[in-house]
């Protein structure tokens, strides 16, 4: 690649990179995502890029993700105004004889 550049050009680019970084796309896709929110909902809260970036979280068991992912659907559904149902299987109970 770089025998395909024109000289100066990555004097250019290196410039334009201190001007403009590229390379951060969650920083970049993060102010794309909270200008529009924050046009979009109004002030009421105020969101910043972190709140649209990923964040780097240690490795979870399969039961800890599952946990985390059964709290993200309540949590959407009781701010819908959505009733929560809890259809998973009881586990049997112990008969006393």
């Amino acid at each position: 690649m770089l025998d395909d550049l024109a000289e100066g050009e990555l004097a250019y680019w290196y410039a334009f990179a201190g001007i403009e970084p590229f390379g951060d796309e969650w920083r970049q896709t993060g102010a794309l995502a909270s200008a529009a929110a924050n046009f979009a909902w109004g002030a009421k809260k105020w969101l910043c890029p972190e709140d649209f970036m990923p964040i780097v979280r240690e490795p979870q068991s399969p039961e800890q993700l599952a946990r985390l992912v059964e709290a993200c659907f309540v949590s959407m559904a009781s701010a819908q105004g959505l009733p929560i149902i809890d259809n998973r299987p009881k586990p049997p109970v112990a008969s006393h004889r």
